[in-house]
């Protein structure tokens, strides 16, 4: 990035070394005196995403996009800021004109996809999704949301097998164990639900059970409440498993 402002040099320093605070500042200096520079709206924007700001960082990446509408980074930056938002229209949008400039971005495509999928639109993520895969198949959260896709639109021998993939390259991902579980489970498969779900219930140690966090309302959680309150789901479908085992035997 060629910043020409020494003003902005700075502030582009400031943002780099973590002093958000001072970057800040230092870029709506430059942005009081030259309102329509693309660099100082595009980081600004882009620090009040990194500070959790999401609708300030939206407003000036949208005001950067005026300027430059066909920056690849803005448009990814403000599609993600947008699906945040949950305006996924808006987001899908942004990406659709970023992959229009070049098309094979992994990262742009896997983004793409969880706006449609939020959408409904599964056949249409699931080809994003096989997109990101031949451009990036090391990428584990890619097959697994392929799986999701392919569970959602009933092919279940299809998700398991891509289950299979994310969990041989990110074997600790207990999400996609429990998502592996529940479609075996649907797929009849008991003994090989079961053991996935075994695994996953034993995935926490019992010495962080009772560790807590401090819920707004409810006050003190334990992992063990919350196990119980959460994974309800989960402990439903190992107990239907068991007792269909029992029956076999």
């Amino acid at each position: 990035m060629a910043l020409n402002d020494p003003r902005l040099r700075d502030a582009f320093s400031s943002h780099q070394a973590g002093d958000l605070t001072k970057a800040a500042r230092l870029y709506g200096d430059v942005l009081r005196t030259d309102p329509r520079n693309f660099d100082a709206n595009y980081l600004l924007g882009f620090l009040h995403l990194q500070r959790g700001e999401v609708q300030e960082g939206e407003r000036f990446i949208a005001k950067a996009l005026d300027i430059n509408p066909n920056s690849l980074d803005a448009l990814f930056a403000r599609g993600r800021a947008l699906q945040q938002l949950e305006r996924d229209k808006e987001a899908l949008a942004c990406f659709d004109k970023a992959l229009t400039i070049n098309p094979n971005i992994p990262e742009i495509l896997f983004t793409r996809a969880n706006s449609l999928t939020r959408m409904r639109r599964d056949k249409e993520a699931l080809e994003d999704l096989d997109r990101v895969i031949a451009l990036k198949p090391e990428l584990a959260d890619a097959w697994n949301n392929r799986a999701n896709a392919l569970a959602t639109l009933s092919r279940l021998d299809d998700a398991v097998s891509s289950y299979d993939k994310a969990l041989s390259l990110n074997p600790s991902d207990m999400r996609t164990l429990n998502h592996r579980a529940i479609t075996l489970f649907e797929l009849k498969r008991y003994e090989d639900a079961a053991r996935d779900f075994e695994a996953l219930l034993k995935s926490v140690p019992r010495k962080l059970w009772e560790n807590y966090g401090v819920h707004q309302e409810r006050g003190n959680e334990s992992v063990s409440h919350i196990v119980r309150m959460v994974a309800g789901h989960d402990l439903n479908h190992l107990q239907q498993v068991e007792a269909i085992l029992k029956k076999k035997r």
